[in-house]
Parts: structure tokens; C-alpha cells; sequence
């Protein structure tokens, strides 16, 4: 499924670098050896149709993606909640990880509640039944992760609480 969480489950390191757009690089970076990519959309020209074609092609070659989002914790402050919209959508296309700056515990609460949201389309089928519904639950939980970043001071005020949250 993902070379990233494959080598982590059997405690090896896992190679990943940015990309800055081109979902045609896939293959090659693939073919370099990384195990996962990250696009980000915080800082660069990536939109949500060309995140999605990046997605789809490092799939096709096992490639985990971990796309950064946009968000302003350093202006926006610790109740901004706009971007889960944004990371809700990185999963419904199919991003195996969202990484978040993040300002405060109830933004890294909410970011991975998110992610352990079972309704995630972009894992290529809707579920139909109890059963699948349960398998979808469990690639979710195995394949769908959140990832916290920790730039802003109330962030670092926060450490230890955003560390003690279950994930």
C-alpha cells in the first residue's frame, strides 16, 4: 500500500523529499528510492486540481503523500478552524497525510480527528456495507495520519498537551 508506513512498521527509515508541483516526477522519485513526497500547498503555486493529479500519480507508484496545507498560525492565532475544510478535502482526494502549522491543542485535536474520520473517498471506494465500512476503518486508521507542525509560540506554549493527544 505505502512504502512509508510499510518501512515504519518494521522500523526503517523512510526517505521522502518536497515537491514543489509536477505529477509527471512521480515515477522518478519513485524510482530514486523515496518512500514518500511532500507537495505543499502553503507556499508554493500547487492548487487542488494539480494536488489531486500529484496524488493519483504517486499511487500508481507507492508513494506516500504528506501535503502541507495553507494556513497563517502566526496571524490567524489559535481558534482558526477555516483550513479543516482544506485538510478534510486533502483526504477525500486521497492525501495519506496533512501536515498543519498548528497555534493551539484544539488545532492538532482537530486536525487528527480529522484524519480518523472513516469517510475518506479519496482511498478509492465508498463503502456500501457494514464490512467494508469496517475495512475502511481500518485502512484509515493504518494508512491515514496527521501531522501536527509546531512553529508558533503558543504552539511550543502547548507542547506537552498537543504531544498527549491520542492519535
Amino acid at each position: 500500500m505505502s512504502r512509508l508506513f510499510d518501512r515504519i512498521e518494521k522500523g526503517e527509515l523512510a526517505l521522502g523529499t518536497a515537491v514543489l508541483g509536477g505529477p509527471h516526477l512521480m515515477p522518478v522519485v519513485a524510482e530514486a528510492g523515496f518512500d514518500w513526497v511532500r507537495p505543499d500547498m502553503m507556499v508554493t503555486s500547487i492548487d487542488w486540481g494539480e494536488l489531486e493529479k500529484i496524488v493519483r500519480a504517486a499511487q500508481a507508484v507507492g508513494l506516500t503523500t504528506v501535503v502541507r496545507i495553507p494556513c497563517n498560525p502566526w496571524v490567524l492565532g489559535e481558534e482558526d478552524l477555516a483550513w479543516a475544510v482544506d485538510a478534510y478535502r486533502a483526504y477525500n482526494i486521497g492525501v495519506d497525510m496533512v501536515q498543519l502549522q498548528v497555534a493551539s491543542v484544539k488545532q492538532a485535536q482537530v486536525l487528527l480527528d480529522l484524519a480518523k474520520n472513516t469517510h475518506h473517498f479519496g482511498m478509492g471506494e465508498f463503502p456500501t456495507s457494514l464490512d467494508a465500512h469496517e475495512e475502511q476503518a481500518r485502512k484509515v486508521g493504518r494508512y491515514v495520519h496527521a501531522l501536527p507542525g509546531i512553529e508558533s509560540l503558543t504552539a511550543v506554549r502547548d507542547l506537552d498537551k498537543i504531544l498527549s493527544l491520542d492519535s
